[in-house]
């Protein structure tokens, strides 16, 4: 269990506005463990995955695709499945594509009691980024009320929270009052760069389904999205925390995040990502 420590100010009281903005999001709370079994939802390791279904390769660097996340519905029902499905999964190439450094990922949606034969040996890839492949996490799953990054706010709001905060507290809003960092499940998408939020070929914008980051809270030992069971780690040494803080192992560009985005107005939930970094 991981507990996110309540904000220090009722941000919607000050700023009524605000409210109708709020979303909540689930953070999976990465840590190391014991594998949970091949149906459970996880970081990496080995999922449930058709015994005659071919596994995914990169046709850019022909080499196999990496486990990434894989959900159970009755684990994180937040994540919104098809009907019928069960079992989310995201695998991406573990090699960066193109000048943006970003992977290729895939995402599929199953239903786990069609899988009466899985894949019991795992495919490794011949190359790989380091830090691309998560080591083996299990999740604890919370639910977090969030509010919009200060980038996504309209500027009259922004200026308003900013006079509020002062110079001596400037960007507290954005630190502590807003968006959840880590590795989530819906909400707001905690922006490292200017929003970035895909267009959908139907017109719409396409709503935040899944944060991937290099890590689950900043370097600040007062940080809030740092989790109460976690706040001893800071007594410790440099590599204890970095396995709290970086329990998956990846480091994506520059400590950076993959957002993806999906759209459920059109058939099949076309879904895009973006990768921002510092």
């Amino acid at each position: 269990m991981r507990t996110t420590p309540k904000p220090s100010v009722d941000i919607a009281q000050l700023f009524p506005e605000l409210a109708p903005l709020a979303k909540e999001t689930v953070r999976l709370h990465p840590r190391r463990g014991p594998e949970p079994g091949i149906a459970e939802s996880k970081m990496g390791g080995t999922f449930l995955w058709p015994a005659d279904e071919p596994w995914p390769v990169c046709p850019e660097h022909n080499d196999f695709y990496v486990t990434v996340i894989q959900i159970r519905a009755e684990e994180v029902p937040e994540v919104g499945f098809p009907d019928g499905k069960n079992l989310f999964q995201l695998l991406w190439c573990p090699e960066y594509h193109d000048e943006t450094y970003t992977t290729q990922s895939k995402i599929f949606w199953r239903n786990t009691e069609e899988i009466q034969n899985p894949l019991i040996n795992e495919f490794r890839p011949k190359s790989y980024e380091e830090h691309s492949i998560p080591t083996v996490c299990y999740f604890s799953p919370e639910k977090v009320l969030e509010y919009p990054s200060a980038y996504d706010n309209s500027e009259e709001l922004d200026d308003k929270i900013s006079q509020w905060e002062g110079e001596d507290n400037e960007g507290f809003y954005e630190r502590e009052l807003s968006v959840a960092e880590g590795t989530k499940i819906g909400g707001h998408a905690y922006w490292i760069q200017a929003p970035q939020t895909p267009i959908c070929n139907c017109g719409q914008d396409m709503e935040h389904l899944l944060t991937v980051a290099s890590w689950e809270f900043s370097g600040m030992e007062d940080s809030r999205w740092c989790p109460i069971e976690d706040k001893n780690i800071w007594t410790t040494n440099r590599q204890q925390i970095e396995t709290v803080r970086n329990a998956t192992g990846l480091m994506l560009g520059d400590a950076g995040s993959i957002y993806y985005f999906i759209c459920r107005h059109c058939k099949d939930w076309p879904i895009e990502w973006v990768f921002q970094c510092s």
